[in-house]
């Protein structure tokens, strides 16, 4: 059934076989399919058992999975559903049944994923949104406090921007903004970087593994990447061209402290990412002063 199965998939998927369940949560863990056939009835661990492990592991908990059964009874279904299983196919499985329900299960995979990138991102500039950035700088939080490595944030703020919207009309405006979105994203090139929008004019930039004077040579060249830019805003008191403000702040996350002791009691890992961001924030408005 095995090789029948993977011999009619192979001509649309790229498909990889195990057979067991031990090899399957190895090949799955290592590089996340977009859908799993699964037989019930396997040696060592059986079929209910490998699906509840990959729904309890956030890696694999967002891969459908169809049930390989000769067992059509309601309890099985129950089980099945209960483990975490998408659909069933019936064995011996039927070729156009078969690739029927594949497509339709991946079709419908790949439909959650767009929805989640979109969910994650921002739509004028296609940077990540305030939820994505809080995420992954909580979780960069915890990278960094594992390996006792540098965490640096750059909040970002576009000078005197309700003059220039005033000026130049709210479409120009939205496309100095997808401008600047474009310049935060070239700078941020490293695995984990990540260039965010928070809301209006505001941006964040997040570098893991970077030092206080790392993070200021990032933004140093953000200065220098707009000024070469030179988007024109005469409304401006400041520069005959838009200009940002950059506040910079770092920390090296140690297991066991907590950076605003005066908060109500909270996971550390969310009271001192709040509190790396707001000593960014601060800075950010020593500089716009």
């Amino acid at each position: 059934i095995l090789t029948a199965i993977a011999t009619l998939l192979d001509a649309d998927f790229d498909v990889v076989a195990a057979r067991n369940g031990r090899d399957a949560l190895r090949l799955v863990r290592s590089d996340p399919p977009d859908l799993i056939l699964l037989d019930v009835e396997m040696p060592d661990l059986d079929g209910f058992a490998v699906c509840r492990r990959l729904k309890d592991d956030p890696l694999t908990a967002d891969v459908p999975i169809a049930f390989l059964t000769s067992r059509v009874d309601e309890e099985t279904e129950v089980r099945g559903l209960n483990a975490g299983a998408d659909d069933f196919i019936a064995k011996p499985p039927r070729g156009p049944v078969v690739k029927a329900r594949v497509r339709n299960l991946v079709r419908m995979k790949h439909q959650a994923d767009l929805l989640k990138r979109e969910a994650r991102r921002d739509s004028l500039t296609g940077l990540a949104n305030r939820r994505h950035f809080t995420e992954a700088l909580r979780g960069e939080w915890l990278r960094a406090q594992r390996q006792t490595k540098p965490l640096s944030v750059l909040m970002i703020d576009v000078d005197h921007f309700k003059a220039f919207n005033d000026h130049y009309g709210h479409l120009a405006g939205d496309g100095a903004l997808s401008r600047v979105g474009q310049l935060l994203a070239s700078v941020a090139k490293r695995p984990g970087d990540l260039a965010g929008r928070l809301g209006g004019e505001e941006f964040a930039l997040l570098l893991p593994n970077t030092s206080s004077a790392g993070a200021m040579s990032v933004a140093n060249k953000l200065l220098d990447l707009l000024q070469d830019v030179a988007i024109p805003h005469v409304a401006s008191p400041v520069a005959d061209h838009l200009t940002i403000s950059v506040g910079v702040a770092t920390e090296v996350p140690q297991a066991g402290t907590r950076s605003s002791p005066q908060t109500a009691p909270m996971p550390l890992d969310l009271d001192a990412t709040a509190d790396l961001l707001s000593r960014a924030d601060t800075a950010l408005y020593r500089a716009k002063r």
